[in-house]
């Protein structure tokens, strides 16, 4: 019963009170009234202690940036909050709509939404003087030891090994000693990958993942695999139910070429068929899905998803390099951040040729405000390229692929590479020997270009290795990413799949071979500041190999 670790996300949230990162008074007299003024937009900046979404005449945060942007996205007028938390937007046409969005500082976030909060991005017109927002610490809001999710992989049909888990959840602040908790099993979703997490009703959303050996869950009325399927699970009662198929929300999906799991041609399908990464808005107003084969991100209603309410972005690849005619390009990675969509891209050869340097990855910025993609990273480091053809040395060719991006802050991203032979390898004799994925640091030089690290040093810090040859420049920040009881046996131990908590400086890390066993699962947790290893878990042994 093979199993194998991949996506992470946060699941709950402890609400326990934290120190936050900016200056607050408490105002003992508000106006219960405003004070309206044609050319101006106004309103305050709460801290909402008891996250209720409503301005209780307490907290108020200074600091905090706000745009105006009018219908065609240009920058109207910007102003910052004071020590009372008021701003005032000045200069606008009387009258005039307006794109408002509020910027927090770092240790801030978004607070839940209510009567005072209507989300850090909103529309509003000029005259208005009661446009508030609402903030929380992220201590606050994620606590000190929040619960995140992690989903594996159960091998065989669909009617095999169905008690087994392909969810589990566990606290972020786990040592070697701590135990996942079973969430979901495989007779309930199949095979997925993506995760994403909406507080309002504790829903957990998971979307099917083609991986060889695993199987999808099957269509009643057809048989088929639904290789489109996102599923959601009440964490209140425990129950998982289908939430939506992208073939039914007016998406097109073309059927799966190979249908069983367990023939060796169903792998050719890894990475170019079924679903990718998924996020929720801050809002937890919209779900986002990566669709593979459209090359395209699905973004649908996060309660009650249907075809008018859903949307295939597809010009989020318009601005992708010019392919030769030899070449072919995948999504797959997807970050919300800050309003906006980061989408990861492999780029491979169509034939492969032994080469052992001839794919690279990209990183498109989607502003979802003004519907404008922008092409911000791309890099020919990333090892190998994409192969299905068993006779040529399959072992031992690296087959990176980007699989997930999370921020550090504004200026740092994470982005971790998956070795796609893992999830393509077929031999159902032979357990498979290695794979060589990665994580890697991405940050803003001082020109402002997203760059990657290079000798085991990002944004001026240094990491765990300048020297040992295995990342880009010779050195790796995330130098500890190897099986703890021989380093010289697994060099590399990344399945693709991180989370950062913000606030926490630290990234947890889906791995193989965690601690002291081979063939087992589960994570790695490093320092974001000096990329050392903090803790690891296992969540699975060789028992269930």
């Amino acid at each position: 019963m093979m199993r194998q670790l991949q996506d992470i996300y946060v699941k709950g949230l402890n609400f326990l009170l934290g120190s936050i990162a900016l200056v607050a008074i408490t105002a003992h007299s508000i106006s219960a009234q405003c004070n309206s003024i044609p050319t101006e937009i106004s309103g305050s900046i709460f801290i909402d202690l008891n996250m209720n979404g409503q301005k209780d005449d307490t907290d108020f945060a200074n600091g905090v940036l706000v745009y105006a942007f009018d219908e065609n996205g240009n920058l109207a007028d910007q102003s910052i909050s004071n020590l009372l938390g008021q701003y005032t937007l000045d200069g606008l046409n009387s009258g005039s709509a307006y794109r408002i969005e509020f910027r927090t500082l770092p240790g801030l976030i978004e607070g839940p939404l209510g009567v005072n909060n209507k989300s850090s991005v909103r529309n509003a017109s000029a005259g208005d003087c009661d446009v508030d927002f609402g903030v929380v610490s992220e201590a606050v809001f994620y606590g000190d030891d929040p619960e995140l999710a992690v989903t594996c992989y159960v091998r065989g049909d669909e009617s095999e090994n169905t008690s087994l888990a392909t969810i589990v959840s566990f606290d972020h602040n786990f040592n070697s000693s701590s135990a996942g908790r079973f969430e979901e099993d495989k007779a309930s979703t199949g095979s997925v990958w993506g995760l994403a997490y909406n507080s309002n009703n504790t829903t957990l959303y998971s979307a099917a993942f083609v991986k060889q050996f695993t199987s999808l869950k099957s269509d009643p009325s057809t048989g088929l695999p639904m290789h489109d399927a996102i599923y959601q699970t009440d964490l209140t009662t425990g129950t998982t139910s289908l939430f939506a198929r992208l073939s039914q929300l007016g998406i097109t999906i073309p059927n799966l070429v190979y249908t069983d799991s367990e023939h060796c041609d169903y792998g050719d399908q890894v990475g170019r068929e079924g679903l990718g990464g998924m996020e929720i808005s801050d809002d937890e107003k919209t779900l986002y899905v990566v669709n593979i084969s459209g090359n395209s991100v699905v973004a649908m209603d996060a309660a009650n998803p249907t075809p008018a309410t859903t949307q295939e972005i597809t010009s989020i690849n318009t601005v992708l390099p010019l392919l030769s005619s030899d070449e072919l390009i995948y999504p797959f990675a997807l970050k919300y951040y800050n309003n906006k969509l980061y989408v990861g891209y492999t780029q491979i050869k169509d034939v492969f040729d032994g080469v052992n340097a001839n794919s690279s990855i990209h990183i498109v910025e989607y502003d979802i405000a003004t519907q404008t993609p922008a092409l911000i990273f791309s890099t020919s480091y990333n090892k190998g390229s994409w192969t299905d053809n068993t006779l040529v040395n399959f072992v031992l060719k690296i087959q990176h692929w980007l699989t997930d991006i999370d921020f550090i802050n504004d200026d740092e991203m994470i982005i971790s590479l998956n070795d796609r032979k893992g999830n393509r390898f077929c031999d159902p004799d032979v357990l498979f020997p290695d794979q060589k994925g990665d994580i890697l640091i991405v940050y803003k030089d001082a020109s402002g270009a997203w760059t990657l690290e290079s000798g085991g040093v990002a944004n001026g810090r240094t990491g765990r290795s300048t020297t040992n040859g295995q990342g880009p420049g010779g050195g790796e920040f995330f130098g500890d990413d190897f099986f703890p009881e021989d380093e010289e046996y697994h060099n590399e131990v990344s399945l693709g799949s991180i989370h950062v908590v913000p606030g926490k400086d630290e990234v947890i890390s889906a791995v193989f071979d965690p601690l002291l066993k081979v063939y087992s699962g589960g994570l790695h947790r490093y320092s974001t500041v000096d990329g050392s290893i903090q803790a690891a878990i296992e969540l699975y042994s060789d028992e269930y190999v």
